[in-house]
């Protein structure tokens, strides 16, 4: 019974490999896949700095905090070309809504990467800290991110960020 398992198997790559064969003999292949920001991508990518993505942007983010429950938000906020970012949100957790003001600084790469550390008030009165790594795309038009840590705590997280040049 095995042999002839391994049989088929080795009759059934014999097969792919020899239709892979002949679409190579009849100039049909893949086109190659672009990698962002290299040399044969059709993405600009002049690179990143604090000035380029400075800006008006809007954002989603939603998540868990690991025993606690859901969380969701949606808002905006700008950015200086020194990195200061100030912004509102709406934010929901376990179903207990709140507008949310916002004000931090963003470091940016070169290679588009960065992080974020941004203090969150509610009311006027500082309610946690949470740092952010962070990806720009698109040419600098969206965002995405992963909270890296909550303070007060550290709480553990499980949010993410996408978000869009506004």
């Amino acid at each position: 019974m095995r042999t002839r398992k391994n049989l088929m198997c080795v009759a059934a790559l014999g097969a792919l490999l020899t239709l892979v064969m002949s679409s190579m003999q009849a100039g049909l292949h893949a086109a190659p896949v672009p990698v962002p920001g290299a040399a044969n991508s059709s993405e600009k990518n002049d690179g990143c700095s604090a000035e380029s993505i400075a800006g008006k942007w809007g954002y989603t983010y939603t998540g868990t905090i690991v025993g606690l429950g859901p969380v969701a938000s949606v808002g905006s906020f700008s950015l200086d070309a020194k990195g200061a970012l100030k912004g509102s949100q709406t934010r929901s957790f376990t179903g207990d809504v709140a507008t949310e003001t916002l004000w931090g600084s963003v470091t940016v790469n070169a290679d588009c990467t960065g992080t974020a550390t941004i203090n969150v008030y509610l009311d006027g009165a500082l309610e946690r800290t949470s740092t952010l790594s962070l990806v720009f795309d698109h040419d600098q038009k969206e965002l995405r991110a992963i909270f890296t840590s909550l303070v007060p705590g550290p709480v553990p997280s499980v949010i993410t960020i996408d978000g869009k040049r506004i």
